[in-house]
Formats: C-alpha cells, sequence, structure tokens
C-alpha cells in the first residue's frame, strides 16, 4: 500500500491507474485462489489413495511374497505415485502463471508512468519519476507475495474447515469402555460344534 501511495503522489495520475490495477489484482487472486484450492483438493485425494496403497501392501507383504505379485504391486504403486504428483506439476505451473500475469501487469503500470509524464503539461521532476520507477519494480514483488500469501492463508482455513468439519460429522462411540460386553440379543454367548471331519496331508 505504502509503494502504490509513493508511485501515486509522485505522478498524480498515477492514482487512477493504482486503483485499476487493484481490482485487476483482485480478479486475478480469485482465479488463482479457486484454481489453487481445486488442486490442492485433489492434491489430497490423490495422495491419500497413495498412502493407502503403501499401508495396504505393507500389510499384506508377506501374501505379495507368496503369490509373486512384486511386479504387479511396484508398476501399480508407481501409477499411484505419478498420478498423486500431477496435483503439484499443475500448481507450480500455475504460480509460474501467477508470476507471469503479475509482472505483465507491473510492466504496464511502468509503461503507463513513462507515457503519462511524457505527456503531461506539467511535467514531474526527474526524481519523480525515478523514485515510483523504483517503487514499480519493488511493487510487482509486493504483489506476488500479497498474492500468495493470501492464497495460503485461504488454503489453510480451508484445510482446518475440513478438519472441523470431519470431527463434527464423524460419528463417534459415546461412552464405550473396552471391556464392555455386548451381547447380541437371543445368543447365550456358547459355541457349539457338530460333525466336524479334520485331516492333516
Amino acid at each position: 500500500m505504502v509503494q502504490a501511495i509513493i508511485i501515486s503522489t509522485m505522478v498524480g495520475w498515477m492514482a487512477a491507474v493504482m486503483v485499476l490495477s487493484l481490482v485487476t489484482v483482485i480478479i486475478i487472486q480469485k482465479f488463482y485462489l479457486r484454481t489453487s484450492r481445486q488442486l490442492r483438493l485433489l492434491d489430497i485425494e490423490l495422495k491419500a489413495d497413495l498412502y493407502t496403497s503403501f499401508n495396504e501392501s505393507l500389510a499384506g507383504l508377506t501374501t505379495i511374497r507368496a503369490l509373486k505379485w512384486q511386479a504387479w504391486c511396484v508398476s501399480n504403486n508407481r501409477h499411484r505415485l505419478d498420478r498423486s504428483q500431477t496435483p503439484m506439476y499443475l500448481l507450480f505451473c500455475i504460480q509460474r502463471w501467477l508470476n507471469l500475469v503479475l509482472e505483465l501487469l507491473v510492466a504496464g503500470i511502468a509503461t503507463l508512468l513513462v507515457g503519462i509524464s511524457a505527456e503531461l503539461s506539467s511535467r514531474p521532476s526527474a526524481g519523480a519519476i525515478g523514485v515510483s520507477l523504483v517503487n514499480i519494480m519493488a511493487f510487482s514483488q509486493s504483489l506476488t507475495n500479497l498474492v500468495t500469501s493470501w492464497v495460503s492463508l485461504e488454503t489453510s482455513l480451508g484445510a482446518i474447515l475440513r478438519v472441523k468439519h470431519f470431527i463434527e460429522k464423524t460419528p463417534q462411540e459415546v461412552n464405550a469402555k473396552p471391556n464392555d460386553e455386548k451381547r447380541l440379543p437371543g445368543s447365550s454367548g456358547m459355541l457349539s460344534i457338530r460333525g466336524l471331519y479334520v485331516s492333516y496331508g
């Protein structure tokens, strides 16, 4: 905000440009936030599938070895690993897109600053234009940090909301003690075996 104010005060017409750029940044942030949130949810979903596959493989290791399924399990786990990494690659791509769009926006602001300064009848001093240009260069990094921090905050709040929803909606056993014996209605708890033949070999 301070950089935007300095740029606007050095060249008066830049205040309108800064307001338009702020509206543009809000639109970009909304688009980036939606896409980033969907990719992070997809990332969580696919990684959960991968972790489940790893846990099942570890639990059934003896069965996998006995039935000689090692090659199939390795191939299956590699396929799940590849699928689980796709959202991270896409997230990296949209982060690069965000940097490109914000830097193009700042380049447009710098071009407008120079153009407006050259066309004004009461030209601002060279020092004022220089201070504005230096602040515009730093403005690009500030915009990127602002949008990525805002998106990280929104994503973290979304994760907290999912945990809260999970805690509230997941049924829990109330007042259950580990040593409680629960009997089925109409059963006496006895087991009888009749006509059983067992042989070996």
